[in-house]
Parts: C-alpha cells; sequence; structure tokens
C-alpha cells in the first residue's frame, strides 16, 4: 500500500530523509514547509490535538494578563493559542506584564508573535536558559525565587501538573489559574501500520520526531499491537527534551537524538545524520 496522498503525506520533490512528524497540527506547519523545502519526504501523523478549553473570551483574556504581575505559559501550545485569541480580535500586549516560559522552544514560538501582537516585544521575558526546561526550572529564574504579592497568571492544561504551582503558591506569589486549554490523544491514520509493514519488509529506514513523552509511549504501544516495535525502536528518532529523551530510553528505543528546540535544529540534525555524524 502507498502512503497517503492526502494532507498528512506530501512528498518532497527532492528526496531526502523520510520523517514522522508528530507535533500536534497547531504548532506543525512551520515544520512542514521547512522539512519539505530541504527535500525530506514528511508524514505528519499527530500524537495529539490541542485546543482552547473555553471559558475566556479573548476580552477577558486580555483583562486578566493586564491585572497580573506576569503570565505563566508552560508549553509552545500555550503561547500559540494566548497569542492567536490576542491578535484575532487585534489586541495588544498589556504594558508591564511579564510572561514567564519554560524553555528556548516556547521563546521561539513567541518571538515568531512578535509581529502580530503589539506590544508583545517589550515585555519582559522569564526563561531557563539550562536544563532542566520546566515549570521548575521557571521557578529558579531571579523574579520567581522570591515571588512574594506578585501577581501570577498561570494559562496551563487542566491535566498538567501542578506541584510547581503548590510551590509557587508556597512562596508568597497571589496566583490565578485557568484551564486555558486542553489536549485529546490521536491514533495514527489507518494508512499508518501497511505502510509501515511494508517500509519494513523492503529494509528502508526512517526518521521519528517525538514532540512529547505521551506520543512516544502512544507509538510504542501502537506498534506493540502491529508487531511492528522492535523494528521501529531501531529507526532514529530526534527530541528536543531531554525528558523526551529519557522516556524514548526507557521504552526500548536505541538510537535516541536530542536536538537543540525549533526546526531548525531539527534540520540541521537531519543534515548530520545524512552526512554519518550522528551514528550509524
Amino acid at each position: 500500500m502507498q502512503p497517503d496522498s492526502s494532507p498528512e503525506f506530501c512528498p518532497a520533490a527532492n528526496m531526502g530523509q523520510t520523517v514522522i512528524l508528530t507535533l500536534p497540527g497547531l504548532r506543525a506547519e512551520g515544520w512542514l514547509h521547512a522539512l519539505r523545502a530541504q527535500g525530506h519526504e514528511v508524514l505528519h501523523w499527530p500524537a495529539t490535538e490541542i485546543a482552547v478549553a473555553g471559558g475566556l473570551s479573548p476580552q477577558r483574556l486580555w483583562e486578566r494578563i493586564a491585572a497580573s504581575d506576569w503570565v505563566v505559559l508552560p508549553s509552545p501550545s500555550a503561547v500559540i493559542l494566548v497569542m492567536q485569541a490576542l491578535a484575532q480580535v487585534g489586541l495588544s500586549w498589556p504594558r508591564g506584564c511579564g510572561l514567564g516560559l519554560v524553555g528556548p522552544g516556547s521563546h521561539q514560538v513567541l518571538v515568531d508573535w512578535f509581529a502580530r501582537v503589539p506590544g508583545l516585544n517589550q515585555a519582559a521575558v522569564a526563561v531557563p536558559e539550562t536544563e532542566p526546561f520546566d515549570a521548575h526550572g521557571l521557578l529558579r529564574q531571579p523574579v520567581f525565587v522570591s515571588p512574594a504579592g506578585l501577581k501570577v497568571l498561570v494559562l496551563h492544561r487542566p491535566d498538567g501538573q501542578t506541584r510547581w504551582l503548590k510551590a509557587l503558591l508556597g512562596a508568597g506569589a497571589c496566583l490565578e489559574v485557568h484551564a486555558f486549554y486542553c489536549q485529546r490523544a490521536l491514533e495514527w491514520p489507518d494508512s499508518a501500520h501497511p505502510w509501515l509493514a511494508r517500509r519494513r519488509t523492503e529494509q528502508q529506514r526512517l526518521v521519528l520526531s517525538i514532540a512529547s513523552r505521551g506520543a512516544a509511549r502512544q507509538i510504542k504501544q501502537a506498534t506493540l499491537r502491529h508487531g511492528q516495535f522492535d523494528w521501529l525502536a531501531d529507526q532514529v528518532v530526534f527530541t528536543h527534551h531531554p525528558a523526551i529523551a529519557n522516556e524514548l530510553q526507557m521504552l526500548g528505543f536505541s538510537r535516541v537524538r536530542q536536538h537543540a528546540p525549533g526546526v531548525q535544529a531539527l534540520v540541521d540534525a537531519l543534515r548530520a545524520l545524512e552526512s554519518g555524524q550522528t551514528g550509524r
């Protein structure tokens, strides 16, 4: 069976690597364009779908941001959804409100919105510059070390971790927390497993780009059911985050490679792979 010719599969004219991208659709467009422009064949099989949970209109969202000293957005998806909400109705970023982000990947996404949300490029930004790239790393930034009296708005997923929120509250911050967005697991398309089976039979390799620990677990479970995991676990797997890399290794993936956040870093990693610099 040939791979889908649907939007999930669009081969590039000059073939490089074959890459399975698991980013949610919300974040994938720029990655797909950049990878295909480099001649890579990309199958977009997202592991999750992300959407606004409701409860805050754009105007109400702006009002809560304006009433805060800092807004914490604990993922790149949170950055995108908040900025989309403001940009769609022409709202600017309130003066004097800073942004707390969990890593350089989120910061790269934020920079992409500077031209579309007035005032955003003037906002103070706190972000970990070294691992761990997570909320606990953010709390080590100077502004959050002694946050007593600081008005902090957190816009997160309802199933997100809460230990760091308790730490922030215990340190004296005035917290306002909203479950701003939600995530739903997706199954791979029906065409995926026949296509993988053919790929295995023909002894053709591929590259996986894994965007979350949940995606790693879903892929293992799905391919185990179809008898494909042992083969897939021997393919090169790229990820941007050390926690995801650790999860992949614990799950049995043997050729895990970590790159810096962002699509350009993945492009560079694929180029190194082609030149034989990242293993067999």
